[in-house]
């Protein structure tokens, strides 16, 4: 009888297209139109130059192409830079989100790596559309799932994004490079011995947020490699003593939902973001819309803002006051930032959220005066009141049950299409007729003959 771990390994590297339904398809298509695009956008972000340096330095063969720039390196190092610019304005898709007996958990960033290592094997395999939608599928299924049996809690050791998103990817590359069950055991034992990453990068504001969710991207990769050439790892990775569950995940965990509805429920449906930023602000720029629509208000004239929100999250990064010196990672998850610059620049853009933009004192000092409370709504739901130096006060609530890009309140494809146009802008080097090809090449995918083409118009 095969073991939880076996049968999970199976179903990413044994399952055909042919399984995926229609919606299954599109979601995927989604998350590569979705992810291409803020790979592009993120190709310039805060502190990648830094490992984009590195990357160059080391050199070595190459075998996959980072994105806008153009340099061919070894695989896992493509990776590992696609994975980074995708984070760089937290604008990439969140989720997968579950359907069936797992419906309503939540598994984090997991897009964030499988896609653009999905696109770097890929390339390196010289792959075809359905099979990077197949990989993109079933490597972000597996992720999730692992994900969902530690849970996602703040106040947990370890982010998913940099530990379970690692067996995601390792389960990507298994499926390109034609990986049998003793060569994925392994990969998945490597694996236990190299993930890390935390949450605290939140709270501290810096860049590390998006380096362990990029390195779960390189060591998911690295882990296939050395397991097709013989490498071994441990013999019960998942599950047996000091294998992953029992060093990463806080007790109590649940090997129960790991294979729920396995190979009848793919887990395919991001969640779209609309604005760049932690999705814990989205609702707050939604509330500061909505009462720009219904006022002219003068930044200057602000005496106050006051965010409401869950008493829980008071203690949370999102409530963490945004000041003189903070960096632009700070800005992408302090509520405080999002707010001043709401109101001020009217409007939530990639270009607010700048190193350049983020430390314009005009939204410093107005990032001064938020002020965060428990809200006054009995369901928990965020609000925002803007107190005027005249004694006016606007206030907005939200009054959805789910956030913007969620499955209930999903973005049209329309505005994931714009949304692609947004970003591939902000970035400046793609020309418009190449980025009009990869786009037609994205939305038929699942027709193209080599996914190769497409990334290399996506160079500038």
């Amino acid at each position: 009888m095969a073991t939880a771990t076996q049968e999970l390994i199976h179903n990413v590297l044994d399952v055909k297209y042919d399984s995926f339904n229609a919606g299954a398809i599109r979601d995927a298509k989604n998350q590569v139109l979705d992810l291409a695009a803020v790979m592009v956008s993120g190709s310039n972000g805060p502190g990648n130059s830094a490992l984009l340096d590195l990357v160059r330095q080391w050199g070595g063969k190459g075998e996959a192409t980072i994105l806008v720039h153009g340099d061919k390196v070894p695989l896992p190092h493509a990776a590992m830079m696609n994975s980074i610019q995708c984070r760089s304005y937290d604008h990439e898709a969140v989720g997968p989100y579950p359907y069936g007996q797992n419906e309503g958990m939540f598994s984090g960033h997991v897009e964030s790596a499988t896609v653009p290592a999905a696109f770097s094997v890929a390339e390196y395999v010289d792959a075809s559309g359905k099979d990077l939608i197949s990989a993109v599928v079933l490597g972000g299924d597996l992720a999730a799932r692992i994900a969902f049996v530690e849970g996602l809690g703040f106040n947990h050791p370890f982010d998913p994004v940099g530990t379970a998103n690692s067996f995601g990817v390792a389960g990507i590359a298994g499926r390109l490079l034609g990986l049998n069950e003793t060569q994925m055991v392994n990969a998945f034992g490597i694996l236990t011995t190299q993930v890390a990453g935390g949450f605290r990068s939140l709270w501290d504001g810096v860049h590390t947020f998006k380096l362990y969710g990029a390195m779960a991207a390189r060591n998911g990769i690295i882990a296939a490699l050395l397991a097709q050439k013989g490498y071994s790892g441990l013999k019960d990775p998942l599950f047996g003593p000091q294998g992953y569950f029992e060093c990463y995940c806080p007790k109590p965990y649940h090997p129960e939902y790991m294979n729920r509805d396995l190979g009848k429920e793919f887990y395919t449906r991001g969640m779209h973001k609309k604005y760049p930023s932690c999705y814990g602000n989205h609702n707050l720029i939604d509330c500061g819309l909505d009462i720009l629509k219904e006022h002219e208000i003068n930044a200057e004239d602000i005496k106050e803002i006051i965010v409401g929100v869950h008493p829980m999250q008071l203690n949370s990064y999102g409530s963490l006051p945004f000041k003189k010196g903070d960096s632009q990672p700070a800005a992408l998850f302090y509520q405080s930032y999002s707010a001043a610059n709401l109101l001020l620049r009217k409007g939530a853009r990639l270009e607010h959220y700048t190193e350049e933009a983020v430390q314009d004192p005009r939204v410093v000092a107005l990032a001064g005066r938020v002020k965060h409370i428990p809200t006054r709504q009995k369901n928990g739901t965020i609000e925002l009141i803007v107190k005027m130096n005249d004694g006016k006060e606007y206030t907005a609530v939200y009054q959805y049950p789910v956030m913007r890009g969620y499955p209930g309140r999903p973005l049209t494809q329309k505005e994931l299409i714009e949304k692609y146009w947004n970003n591939i802008s902000f970035c400046g080097k793609i020309a418009k007729s190449k980025a009009e090809k990869a786009l037609a090449m994205i939305e038929n995918l699942e027709k193209v003959d080599q996914v190769t083409k497409i990334f290399k118009l996506l160079v500038a």
